[in-house]
């Protein structure tokens, strides 16, 4: 019945196409005739106004309009074709055939041959040059003049006219971070068809070095415009740069307190030496609330939540932020994806949730500066991917507050934040938070846990959008180092460099990410299970340890799932036959590790038949280890899998298959209790955001 009611919901959804003004265009593909296929087609129909009909689940007419046969419009694009092929050095391409081919009564797909030709390339007869540059002369600055020639064609490359463009306006780009904020360049080029050569001639004429002008803000109501201008650290005299100019725009993006920021330097008169600079603002509305709410599925249990938050952007004045959030959910237990598909019902809910609030101080010390001061609670139970129904439950309610710093540099892309952090970790019996059926009450044999650290955070972003990066580089470091001094109860050093590398060609995006992680205990340390310090060292390694596995980390494995397993010493009973000297799989709990490991490699692409849809295949690998800067490379965890992305507002929402392939072969042992599905060495991972 539910089969037969899905049919006919998907058979409602489907419209009828309407045919009298021509056939459905089911598929539309641009060949090379000769096979050289050096032209990006899939760009080229991009520009088409004759288009496949999109499927989405691989129907059409569900989600988008059918797309019928125009031969007009037809006519028209294989001119296009012709004029996107000459532009890109093919000057004797020819559209040989357009074949619109029947596939049903009222479908069509259309073939459109073109016989491409050999591309123009940059080059001159022997002797001449094939890239004459003019004027250089003229600049005085060897750098400048370097980069200059850096980025003019090269002989060889194919005359490319948006390629060539593009290095005229580089070309004026470099010339105005030098200072040359009215310099020209033009060009010519004179193609050779018989020989398939051009040469291009560049004149640029640098001007003179120019300063900034007056510095005039407009659109601003409530917002002070002493802060605005103190964060441009641009003024009249100050040397002329686009370079600066765009991070002063860029400076006021990051405010967080503008929709839209657009910049203009005169440079009509190239008598006035001073620049003058008009910077456009407008304001968003200064007060925010949002209410939203999540469910999560995983393999340790499924939870749901709902957020609520409100953020002031200009809090008593003076540009400060002030931003509230209450997240509240609840776990139904024992119901998780690492029992999958017999999934249990659940017996008792037990509450979880979170209160934040974080304050911005901008301009403090100076323009670019901000102090940052923040303080959250959390209460959330310890779970596995095991944890019997019956068993004893802990959970620890969490304190912390940090102070610190955030200063941009080069460009915006280099962010440093030192702060300092102080935490309060508090063991509970969850009982007290929980509804449904009663576990057996926990015995807490565990001190309260303080840990206060100084830290330095740096990251250097070179990503075109951090929520789905394409392309770009990002470097990242953290540097903690707990000390009593400041009112913890915890002594060691932290460290965990991390770098994520994105290049894509096409459609193909390849995905590179590697990170490491060391901890240098100084007042505890992994000691032998049979010490009385063994409980207290487990729960500081807790929350100071390095683990690996989930679904943003290892997807092979369940969260925390890579490392050190022993049984718990604060959270042993309940457990069938636990004690801390148990090998009992179903006793074994991750432990922190003191040095860590893990590197992915992924290529992403789309699903054009199953539109919006896209796919990734990826490989993972990890490890931790007990030792100190030992690395278990002998021990990779390597997870490859497959992955479905379908894109959001706020990320791609994606699941993700690991296979844990040297476990099957029988070359790696299980470590605890591993999740299974349909009992493989399988793991599901269900998230929000791409898995780096």
């Amino acid at each position: 019945m539910a089969a037969l009611a899905l049919s006919s919901l998907v058979a409602s959804c489907v419209r009828r196409p309407d045919t009298a003004s021509g056939p459905v265009i089911e598929a539309l593909d641009v060949i090379a005739s000769d096979g050289a296929g050096s032209v990006d087609t899939d760009r080229l129909k991009e520009g088409l106004a004759t288009q496949a009909t999109p499927t989405f689940l691989l129907m059409r007419g569900v989600a988008y309009d059918y797309e019928l046969l125009d031969e007009a419009l037809l006519e028209r694009d294989l001119e296009r074709v012709e004029r996107f092929y000459r532009a890109r050095g093919h000057y004797e391409a020819k559209v040989s055939a357009a074949r619109v081919i029947w596939t049903g009564r009222d479908a069509v797909r259309i073939e459109i041959v073109v016989s491409e030709g050999p591309p123009v390339r940059v080059g001159a007869p022997h002797g001449e040059l094939a890239v004459e540059l003019a004027g250089l002369q003229s600049i005085d600055d060897a750098a400048t003049v370097a980069a200059i020639i850096a980025a003019s064609p090269e002989p060889g490359d194919v005359l490319d006219e948006e390629r060539y463009e593009n290095a005229k306006r580089q070309m004026r780009r470099i010339l105005a971070d030098a200072g040359h904020a009215y310099a020209r360049v033009s060009g010519q080029s004179d193609i050779d068809l018989a020989r398939h050569e051009a040469r291009l001639r560049f004149e640029i004429d640098a001007g003179p070095r120019a300063v900034f002008g007056p510095v005039r803000i407009t659109g601003l109501r409530a917002i002070p415009e002493d802060k605005v201008r103190a964060s441009l650290l641009i003024g009249p005299g100050t040397p002329f740069s686009a370079d600066a100019l765009e991070d002063a725009r860029r400076a006021l993006v990051n405010l967080g307190v503008f929709a839209a920021v657009n910049v203009e330097a005169d440079t009509s008169d190239r008598r006035v030496r001073a620049v003058p600079v008009h910077f456009s603002v407008q304001e968003t509305a200064p007060r925010t609330i949002r209410i939203g709410g999540g469910a999560r599925l995983d393999a340790l249990a499924l939870s749901a939540s709902v957020t609520t938050s409100w953020e002031h952007d200009n809090f008593l004045g003076g540009l400060r932020r002030l931003a509230l959030e209450a997240r509240p959910g609840v776990v139904l237990f024992p119901t998780r994806m690492s029992e999958f598909p017999e999934l249990q019902a659940p017996n008792r809910a037990m509450l979880q949730g979170s209160l934040s609030a974080r304050f911005t101080q901008p301009s403090f010390i100076e323009g670019r500066t901000r102090g940052l001061l923040s303080a959250s609670l959390d209460v959330h139970p310890l779970l596995y991917t095991d944890t019997l129904p019956e068993e004893q439950v802990l959970g620890y309610l969490e304190l912390a507050t940090r102070a610190g710093l955030e200063r941009p540099f080069l460009s915006h892309r280099l962010f440093l934040t030192p702060a300092v952090t102080w935490q309060a970790a508090l063991p509970l019996d969850y009982r007290e938070l929980s509804f449904g059926e009663r576990s057996p009450p926990a015995t807490i044999t565990i001190p309260n846990l303080f840990i206060a650290y100084p830290e330095l955070v740096a990251r250097y972003d070179l990503r075109d959008d951090p929520l789905d990066p394409k392309r770009g580089l990002l470097l990242a470091s953290s540097l903690q180092v707990a000390l009593p001094m400041l009112g913890g109860t915890v002594s060691d050093l932290r460290v965990r460099p991390e770098a994520r590398f994105y290049v894509t060609r096409g459609k193909l995006t390849l995905a590179v990410r590697a990170t490491t992680g060391l901890l240098f205990p100084r007042n505890y340390e992994l000691s032998e299970q049979s010490s009385p310090r063994h409980g207290v060292d487990q729960q500081i390694l807790l929350f100071r340890g390095f683990f690996s596995g989930g679904p943003f980390s290892n997807r092979g494995y369940a969260y925390q799932g890579v490392g050190r397993h022993e049984p718990l010493v604060f959270s042993t009973e309940g457990r069938v036959r636990c004690s801390v000297m148990s090998q009992d799989p179903r006793c074994l709990r991750p432990v922190g590790g003191l040095t860590l490991w893990e590197a992915s490699i992924e290529m992403r692409f789309p699903l054009g038949f199953l539109s919006p849809l896209g796919a990734v295949v990826f490989l993972d690998s990890s490890d931790v280890r007990s030792e100190v800067a030992e690395f278990g490379l002998d021990t990779p965890h390597l997870a490859p899998g497959f992955g479905l992305r379908y894109p959001t507002p706020v990320g791609p929402v994606r699941l993700d298959l690991g296979f844990r392939v040297l476990e099957a072969l029988g070359r790696e042992k299980p470590q605890g209790t591993p999740p299974e599905l349909f009992g493989a060495p399988l793991t599901l991972q269900l998230a929000v955001g791409q898995a780096f």
